[in-house]
């Protein structure tokens, strides 16, 4: 056994008792899959037979970015259910990490798929993609007057958002030890200015919203989130849905039909969608890279990389740089050496 999980099962049955009233004599810990924080699900017998299920989560980084990590996502959770969009229950939190050194949450379980699943299935397609349209344009739709500015700071001027993102690929590419200045330098001289801001997901993609037998969805990751310009989750999210009709030709279509959904809340313009699309797919591309390269690093998170690698990362990264190149002139004799 892990000493985390150690930890885990001799700590675990104080906070038990603290939120149901119950001091289990055992627990069930499983380890689950993902990269960066560490999650866990959690058995707890509830009497006559029955047990409770419940996920805990625990933030990585330093002291001080662990707890703001832990602060801003149990905030988000709360002010999106009060929006009418579906997020975990946090049960209790441990934000100074007293229990076992690092701030945690105890979360109820969500009995709910992937909606990448149904995303895959002719008869729950549509639905699926449209309610995915949907919490995202909804999510677009919450007041900034509602945001705790603590937590979330709000850009000052049109330009903010996008420069920061542009600061980011800048960084990225530094520690993929990848000249992009060129890229950058088109990306700077095209900066568009923002309509308005809102929140904005980050890392809005299929694998980051469950859905449950009735088709409600809900948002499980929301570390990513910040104020932003909305059009960059919509260029986001596209990519992962092309990569997916890159994996699945019966899946043709999807992502210019979740972009036709989101425009039913509202209008998009082509021109600014098309330069978050081309940022996102550089995020990507050094993301994905850097994924690659560290092999030994992520079989540490995931017993599942050689095969996300031969059947997600592969095909991703070809997709793309192709993007990418049909954009950007001269793009490829840069990207092609990821």
């Amino acid at each position: 056994m892990s000493d985390i999980k150690h930890v885990l099962k001799s700590k675990m049955p104080e906070v038990i008792e603290k939120v149901l009233g119950i001091k289990p004599k055992t627990l069930k810990i499983s380890k689950l899959d993902g990269i960066g924080n560490e999650n866990y699900s959690l058995m707890v017998p509830i009497g006559r037979g029955k047990w409770g299920k419940f996920s805990i989560k625990i933030y990585s980084g330093s002291g001080n970015e662990a707890k703001r990590k832990l602060l801003k996502e149990v905030s988000l959770f709360r002010l999106l259910r009060r929006r009418g969009i579906g997020t975990p229950e946090v049960l209790y939190a441990d934000i100074e990490g007293r229990l076992f050194g690092r701030p945690f949450i105890l979360k109820r379980w969500i009995d709910a798929v992937n909606s990448e699943k149904l995303l895959d299935r002719d008869e729950t397609r549509y639905r699926c993609l449209s309610t995915l349209a949907d919490v995202l344009a909804n999510m677009h739709s919450v007041p900034l007057e509602d945001v705790d500015e603590k937590l979330l700071s709000i850009p000052q001027s049109e330009y903010d958002y996008v420069k920061n993102q542009i600061f980011l690929l800048n960084y990225l590419s530094k520690i993929a030890r990848l000249d992009i200045t060129l890229l950058l330098s088109w990306l700077k001289e095209r900066a568009p200015p923002a309509e308005r801001y809102t929140l904005v997901h980050g890392d809005y993609s299929p694998e980051n919203v469950l859905m449950d037998q009735h088709m409600r969805a809900y948002l499980i990751d929301l570390e990513s989130v910040e104020v932003g310009d909305p059009v960059c989750d919509l260029g986001y999210a596209y990519h992962f849905l092309k990569m997916r009709e890159c994996m699945n030709k019966r899946l043709k279509g999807l992502a210019n039909s979740f972009i036709a959904l989101y425009e039913r809340r509202f209008a998009v313009d082509a021109d600014v969608l098309d330069y978050y699309k081309v940022l996102n797919a550089l995020k990507l591309l050094l993301f994905f890279n850097y994924m690659r390269k560290n092999l030994f690093f992520i079989k540490k998170f995931t017993v599942l990389y050689p095969i996300a690698f031969l059947f997600f990362l592969r095909p991703a990264i070809k997709y793309l740089k192709e993007f990418v190149a049909s954009r950007v002139p001269k793009a490829l004799t840069i990207i092609g050496r990821i």
